[in-house]
């Protein structure tokens, strides 16, 4: 990419641009957007406004030191990224610098905050409580960063916040925007809130009556048990990294957790193709994925897999990779996954729709003649078609 000085008109490279924002953190606020009866009114700054600005850069440098012996600046550099999901690398270095210093500012006291409340929950209340109620704290704490910082958008056509994973990546947005969090728009953390809020309440009134529920952040090469069903979204090949990504919240929220030791996360585990998890290395761990669903699975159980990937190739090895670990694919149904206006379902690796594999336990092999089962293939083959044509 390449920009254009306004004044004289002379191309600046963008390994220009890439040096200046590596040695500098400058930016300039250039309109604000206020809510009104009639909707959103956009505005030009105030003093006032260009003053709050300047003074949180001004106590944000003053209180850098402290920041640091507290623990609420995260330090760590943004992954390497063979790939290109996290395009952000390329002009900053650490995950902090995609804040400004009010947005630092905000988030360090959020920490903190979380931090004393759940110490005073620990008190008189019992670990697991002050646990679960640390864990939707931090929740809300993860999303508004996503919504809050300079990868965050302006979705022009709705006159909304677009938050950072919108393209399944992180960016540097030239124009990004910054949330009030403590009024009643997208983003804040208000709106963040009642979202996570009626989403607890929906799941209690919903598994009230389930027996017995279990959330375990686990490998699947180490989880063991029978099962009648077993549901899985495997990743999509080399579609999203899950690992690196998740870094860009997991920076602020372990942080927020520290008092309960969270654990660093595996990247080395992650079951895609990106940072230094090569195509070989993702074929292995598919490979042994399904041999450990085979195991798992009871002699008469079902294994339903969606998978989504526009390869060819991709589709080819998911099939080999469960015939090879003993399973046969009993039905294949098309579902309608993603909504033909979401930007996330274009030019990527994905597709419009799912396709749902369901597949049990090959009770023997067998080999046979083409000639021998091509009428019975046919005969089957067209009663699905038409199956799939209604």
């Amino acid at each position: 990419g390449k920009g254009r000085c306004l004044k004289c008109g002379a191309v600046i490279p963008n390994e220009h641009i890439r040096k200046e924002m590596f040695e500098n953190e400058e930016e300039m606020l250039l309109a604000v957007v206020l809510n009104n009866k009639k909707g959103k009114e956009y505005d030009l700054p105030n003093d006032e406004d260009l003053m709050a600005v300047e003074r949180a850069r001004k106590v944000f440098e003053d209180e850098w030191d402290e920041l640091l012996r507290e623990d609420l600046m995260p330090l760590e550099e943004m992954p390497e990224d063979n790939r290109g999901g996290i395009w952000a690398k390329l002009y900053l270095k650490d995950w902090h610098r995609l804040l400004n210093s009010r947005q630092k500012l905000l988030f360090a006291t959020l920490v903190k905050l979380i931090r004393e409340y759940v110490e005073g929950l620990r008190e008189g209340k019992d670990e697991e409580y002050a646990k679960a109620v640390a864990t939707y704290l931090v929740f809300v704490l993860g999303k508004h960063v996503d919504f809050n910082s300079r990868s965050t958008n302006w979705t022009r056509t709705y006159e909304k916040i677009g938050h950072v994973l919108a393209f399944r990546g992180i960016a540097i947005s030239w124009d990004h925007t910054e949330v009030n969090p403590l009024i009643e728009c997208s983003g804040s953390l208000l709106s963040i809130k009642k979202r996570i809020l009626n989403s607890l309440k929906y799941s209690a009134g919903r598994l009230k009556t389930t027996k017995e529920i279990k959330t375990l952040n686990e490998s699947i090469t180490r989880l063991n048990g029978k099962y009648n069903i077993i549901v899985t979204d495997p990743p999509y090949f080399d579609d999203v990294q899950y690992a690196e990504l998740s870094e860009f919240f997991y920076v602020w929220e372990k942080r927020a957790l520290r008092d309960f030791n969270p654990p660093e996360i595996e990247s080395v585990e992650d079951l895609s193709v990106g940072g230094n998890r090569t195509k070989e290395y993702f074929e292995k761990l598919f490979r042994i994925s399904c041999k450990k669903l085979n195991e798992m699975l009871t002699e008469e159980g079902i294994l339903v897999m969606f998978f989504a990937h526009s390869s060819v190739d991709a589709w080819d090895f998911v099939v080999n990779a469960l015939r090879k670990a003993g399973f046969w694919i009993t039905s294949t149904w098309p579902i309608h996954t993603e909504n033909p206006n979401n930007v996330l379902a274009r030019g990527h690796a994905s597709i419009m729709s799912s396709i749902i594999i369901t597949a049990r336990k090959r009770k023997e092999d067998k080999t046979g003649y083409i000639e021998e089962i091509q009428e019975e293939m046919e005969r089957h083959l067209k009663k699905r078609l038409q199956e799939f044509w209604d």
